[in-house]
């Protein structure tokens, strides 16, 4: 466990965070700077300063919530290193993998706003299978 004075990791740039092993298991973010972790994450760094992340994050956000829907209800879902090797992604031009990346994260912070402006009141409940 880190306290003020003390870390495990000191990220320079941007890295992804994912948890491996539970009920959060292939939940990704975004990570910089200095923090510790607990076992059952791993941390993917970027091999070149200007590579994408969040175009990569968001990519395999969507990659991973596909990965547990297979996973049957009754099992704990997991993430190994071989998981990691049979998915495939999209690494388009960097340029192009930024734009889109800039663009996901618009659509995330007006969906994100649109959400915490809601109330109980607001929302519309909708009863499936009812007269």
């Amino acid at each position: 466990m880190g306290s003020v004075d003390t870390f495990d990791f000191d990220i320079k740039g941007t890295g992804i965070l994912v948890s491996t092993v539970g009920a959060h298991a292939m939940t990704v973010r975004q990570v910089s700077g200095k923090f510790s972790l607990s076992q059952n994450c791993a941390i993917m760094l970027p091999l070149s300063d200007d590579a994408p992340v969040h175009f990569f994050l968001h990519q395999m956000d969507q990659i991973f919530r596909h990965e547990r829907a297979t996973i049957p209800a009754d099992m704990q879902p997991s993430l190994r290193i071989e998981d990691l090797r049979r998915m495939w992604i999209v690494a388009p031009e960097w340029r192009l993998a930024h734009e889109l990346g800039d663009w996901a994260d618009a659509i995330q912070r007006r969906a994100r706003s649109i959400r915490d402006r809601l109330t109980d009141n607001s929302i519309f409940w909708l009863s499936i299978g009812r007269r």
